[in-house]
């Protein structure tokens, strides 16, 4: 991309970086040199560092690269869970990106198909234009530091554990800028809406965020508005039927207020009241028990990560439930439903799904129960718990798809 420019301001550009430094001249402790660059065809933007009065981790990726995935994905996850939040002397979390080569529009699609627009994402274009890229000499992508709020150097290519603890460590519970509770469904009784995804709107009526529900129906909001001007929103689905009401609880089941019903599913609005009762509960890998299942026993796990079929001992434990309670229920079989996440080739997907049903099968009839009561069904991706918005999951919606489903049924 050829772009005529005044020589004075080719000069102005040159005089924002005063010292070379090569990759391997980088320290910890020294300041991060500011820069200036692209973030639209058109346009420029600085970074000055020492005045930002941020935490700042930045990437520098290929964006013609095949491993552009891996290199974003832990700065988005990053992003997604420290954007919004406090830190200890007053300052915010920023994600910078800078992006090599000319393809503007790769660039463009990229960063929406990962979706950290809203993160400082900028591109270097060749020639005099990427002053940044050059005069560090970043010859070494991908490449990414971490940088204080004192705009020093803390890390050089650090591994995304090492800032992630260096966040959690320094991050501050802000009561109303966190809130937690939970989704319960029934009328006489209540069972958590496990799993499902919950639209955060704000007082436009736009959606803001996304959360999903955990195995007891809990959910945590992280963000920086009002929580008196957020609603949270569900779509219509098979557990929540007939007479049925929705119901937001504290994390220790206290109701606090039912969902009203809306054309498109339920909404429910909170009140200034509500940030003080809803508090930050820790979440965990329960057993749930849908509406749907009342009449039998359900249970829902994750056992394998990707492209696995090996079970670890920590997922025996988890399948000894089960056993125990066939054992202790004996007029009971036990249907094995193995289902993997959206990515990949959906064949595949399906003889995975297989396998693993497989393996279980086996290791339940190794525990003495008769096989005649062991049913296993792979699935593959056909029923994903969570449709990803155009295909794109994040990292908890494809765990939440790679689950296995064991019911109880009498025989």
């Amino acid at each position: 991309m050829h772009r005529k420019t005044p020589l004075v301001l080719f000069l102005f550009f040159l005089s924002f970086i005063s010292k070379s430094q090569n990759i391997t001249d980088f320290k910890v402790g020294t300041k991060a040199t500011s820069f200036f660059l692209n973030n639209s065809e058109t346009s420029f933007h600085s970074r000055i560092f020492s005045k930002l009065n941020k935490l700042v981790f930045i990437q520098v990726w290929d964006s013609n690269a095949d491993s552009v995935k891996s290199e974003l994905i832990n700065g988005q996850k990053l992003y997604k869970q420290y954007s919004l939040q406090h830190f200890k002397r007053g300052v915010e979390f920023e994600l910078v990106t800078i992006a090599t080569g000319t393809n503007f529009s790769n660039w463009k699609k990229v960063l929406g198909q990962y979706n950290i627009q809203n993160a400082q994402n900028f591109i270097s274009f060749d020639y005099y234009w990427d002053l940044y890229l050059k005069n560090y000499y970043i010859n070494k992508i991908p490449f990414s530091m971490f940088i204080d709020e004192t705009g020093t150097i803390v890390m050089i290519e650090p591994k995304y554990e090492e800032v992630n603890d260096y966040l959690n460590k320094n991050w501050i519970e802000n009561p109303t800028n966190v809130i937690s509770g939970k989704v319960m469904v029934g009328t006489k009784s209540l069972a958590p809406l496990p799993y499902r995804k919950l639209y955060v709107t704000n007082k436009e009526k736009d959606t803001i965020q996304t959360v999903i529900t955990s195995g007891n129906g809990s959910f945590i909001i992280k963000n920086a508005f009002p929580k008196s001007e957020l609603s949270i929103n569900i779509s219509k689905y098979p557990e929540i039927s007939g007479t049925d009401m929705v119901f937001l609880t504290s994390t220790k089941g206290r109701v606090i207020g039912s969902f009203n019903k809306t054309p498109g599913g339920l909404s429910y609005k909170f009140l200034n009241k509500d940030v003080f009762v809803l508090k930050p509960v820790e979440e965990v890998d329960q057993i749930i028990t849908p509406t749907g299942f009342k009449n039998n026993m359900f249970y829902r796990y994750f056992l394998f990560n990707n492209n696995e079929t090996i079970l670890e001992d920590t997922c025996k434990q988890k399948i000894d439930v089960v056993i125990d309670k066939l054992k202790e229920n004996p007029s009971y079989r036990v249907e094995i439903q193995s289902h993997t996440d959206v990515t990949g080739n959906p064949q595949n997907n399906l003889s995975l799904s297989k396998t693993r049903a497989k393996v279980i099968s086996d290791y339940i009839v190794s525990k003495g129960i008769d096989k005649k009561r062991v049913l296993s069904v792979g699935l593959g991706d056909k029923f994903p718990i969570i449709k990803c918005e155009d295909g794109n999951c994040t990292p908890g919606e494809v765990l939440l798809n790679r689950r296995t489903e064991f019911k109880l049924l009498k025989q």
